[in-house]
């Protein structure tokens, strides 16, 4: 390789890797600083909302929709799977179990801001 290529070559693999490193640093800073996921996973899709049953188990239903018998709306609402950090969630706990809870809704029974 004779330097008339090799200079424009290496000076393209740096850049190709300081945009890789930059791109990197902003993952974790997204992931562990600010921590939000960086894929945003809710327990339903939007206009749904998770209803639990009695005997065990749940699902999410469209919004709107007569609930199956037996069924009730779950009572922490439709929410992400990771709030730590989250603005405007507050993270609850019950028992050993933790989950989410919107801001400024009520705190369901048995359940307490960690």
């Amino acid at each position: 390789m004779t330097r008339r290529t090799w200079i424009p070559l290496s000076v393209a693999l740096g850049l190709a890797l300081v945009a890789l490193l930059s791109w990197g640093a902003h993952a974790v800073y997204v992931r562990e600083i600010r921590g939000v996921p960086l894929i945003d996973e809710w327990q339903c899709s939007d206009g749904e909302v998770p209803v639990t049953y009695p005997e065990g188990g749940a699902e999410c239903l469209r919004e709107g929709v007569e609930l199956p018998a037996g069924a009730t709306l779950d009572p922490l609402g439709n929410r992400p799977f990771s709030c730590d950090q989250r603005w405007g969630w507050t993270v609850v706990v019950k028992g050993e179990d933790e989950d989410c809870l919107r801001d400024g809704r009520p705190l369901p029974e048995g359940w307490r801001v960690r």
